[in-house]
């Protein structure tokens, strides 16, 4: 029998759940006509903006705990954004035009400067940087920036300096993960014939290797450890595609001393001509990204900045990149790939607690379009415990599936925050719409495909879902309410040209040969000694069994 006092609450109950998803409720606060719905903004970050503060062009900031977050909640009426300060991660979802950056990635980045959190942003076309840096460079931030659009401005990064670093030091397993990481990114393997990429990401393991090896026996400047060195390299060991030569050549004997070097490097070493010819064809191809731009070569040659002061510093990287292309994108991965590695090492070896004292936001635009990051989701699960959160800001759900294949659902579980614009997407909408649950009479969906396609993009309206409290639209703010349409400039430095080592023809080749050369010298002159020791040691025999032993001890005073 049906209690129909119960019923007809529950009925009521997810009618008013209803009119609150769907902006229709007659008990409205001043976010903009929707139910407060309980607690939701209990434990929320609060960023207010008064009218005085608004028309200076500033903010105040009131918080929890000196964090932020994600704008996740706006009230009208009183000028407050609520943003999230837990450790929680953050998937948006929106399609090209939808205002991701200037109702999203833009606030985000101004509230964590008002909390002095650490962020690293991948900035596509440029334009975080430049609505943001000014109000960054305002709070006392080190702001970096590596910039493959414009080379010639901001920092220099070299992605072998921390590899050679810890091979150096003598912890080779940690810069053989570092240099495999690398391979990976600069050379994705094809599903027809991926012979021809994994022999090729052998090769460049060898090479990069076989460079280390050189400059660190033969004391050589850092400023040779780099992609333009591993090049050259290259050219030197595989002048020809001529097996026996290579063989016989002084590089590859000082080459196959190193057993790690010899077995990356033998499988092109020793191989028929045409396969090697083919080979080395299907690394050239992967390594054209070194050596289209002058202005990038330069940069990418030293480094500007230690990576290691990233979480101990209150500092800002921007990885500016061309959105109109994806050609530099792998060296974004790269740099991205290697700094969370460096972060959970130094979180492990600098700190008590296995937490740097102040967070660490990766905010990542365009986030499917980069080539796909290692162990991305063993990366997600593991940084929270580190004080390292991310925001991922992807198109659909189906990019972010051609990169992270059956890892996509992993990726995204383990994001707390949903936030959602709009999409075509139709196995999308439907996975939103069951999230948002049903009705209790007729069990319709109360987010409906069609409402999730027509939210109004002039008010803002975002769909949030929020840990375990229930989804709502909220209405953000665009960015011109936190700067007031006009935030600080900061132009970005343009670099001094930087005079680079030059590297002659043949110049390993002949270092490797003196090397040698002066080894062997050593030797003889070491077996030379050793042979007069050895004369001296057969005269003092002889001269004893002429005139017996000279016995100290039994000699007297006169």
């Amino acid at each position: 029998m049906i209690d129909e006092n119960n019923y007809e609450k529950r009925k009521s109950a997810y009618a008013r759940y209803e009119e609150y998803v769907n902006g229709r409720s007659s008990q409205t606060d001043n976010r903009g006509g929707f139910e407060s719905c309980g607690n939701f903004r209990q434990g929320l970050s609060i960023y207010q903006m008064d009218q005085r503060t608004l028309e200076a062009g500033a903010a105040c900031k009131w918080d929890f705990d000196n964090c932020a977050g994600v704008p996740l909640d706006y009230d009208i009426g009183r000028k407050v954004v609520y943003a999230d300060g837990s450790d929680a991660h953050t998937l948006l979802i929106g399609a090209t035009g939808s205002k991701k950056s200037r109702l999203i990635v833009m606030p985000t980045i101004r509230v964590l400067t008002s909390a002095n959190e650490n962020m690293i942003v991948s900035d596509p076309k440029g334009e975080l940087y430049e609505r943001t840096a000014g109000f960054l460079n305002e709070n006392g931030y080190q702001i970096h920036t590596i910039n493959l659009r414009e080379p010639q401005k901001g920092d220099c990064w070299n992605m072998l300096a921390i590899p050679y670093q810890l091979y150096c030091t003598g912890d080779t397993d940690k810069a053989y993960e570092f240099i495999n990481d690398m391979t990976i990114n600069l050379i994705p393997v094809a599903d027809k014939d991926p012979y021809w990429d994994y022999s090729s990401r052998d090769l460049l393991f060898g090479l990069i290797l076989l460079l280390f090896k050189i400059c660190n026996t033969m004391k050589l400047s850092d400023e040779l450890v780099n992609m333009q060195g591993v090049l050259h390299l290259r050219e030197e060991l595989f002048i020809a595609a001529d097996s026996d030569r290579i063989q016989r050549s002084e590089l590859w004997q000082f080459a196959k001393e190193d057993a790690f070097i010899r077995v990356r490097l033998i499988g092109t070493v020793i191989c028929p001509e045409k396969t090697m010819s083919c080979i080395l064809s299907t690394f050239d191809q992967h390594m054209s990204c070194f050596s289209l731009q002058p202005k990038v070569v330069e940069m990418l040659s030293c480094s500007s900045f230690d990576l290691n002061d990233i979480g101990f510093t209150k500092s800002a990287i921007f990885l500016i990149m061309p959105d109109e292309k994806t050609t530099f994108h792998k060296i974004i991965s790269i740099f991205l790939k290697q700094i969370y590695e460096m972060l959970i090492d130094n979180a492990f070896k600098k700190t008590k607690t296995g937490r740097f004292p102040s967070r660490i936001n990766f905010i990542l635009d365009e986030f499917s379009s980069l080539p796909t990051i290692p162990d991305f989701p063993q990366m997600i699960a593991a940084s929270r415990s580190r004080n390292i959160r991310f925001v991922l800001v992807v198109q659909s759900k189906h990019q972010l599936r051609q990169r992270y294949q059956e890892e996509t659902d992993t990726i995204m579980s383990n994001c707390s925050n949903w936030m959602f614009l709009t999409s075509r997407e139709i196995q999308l909408l439907r996975e939103i719409s069951e999230l948002g649950g049903t009705t209790g009479t007729n069990y319709q969906p109360l987010l409906s495909i069609s409402k999730l396609q027509h939210m109004d993009k002039e008010k803002g309206e975002c769909l949030v879902f929020c840990g375990r409290k229930k989804p709502y639209i909220a209405k953000l703010p665009d960015i011109e309410l936190y700067d007031n349409g006009n935030p600080p400039a900061l132009d970005m430095p343009i670099r001094k040209n930087r005079q680079t080592i030059q590297i002659s023809y043949k110049f390993f080749t002949q270092l490797v040969h003196q090397f040698k050369h002066t080894a062997e010298l050593s030797k003889e002159t070491l077996d030379s000694s050793e042979d007069l020791m050895d004369i001296q040691e057969e005269l003092e025999k002889k001269f004893d069994e002429l005139f017996g032993k000279n016995d100290d001890s039994d000699s007297t005073d006169m």
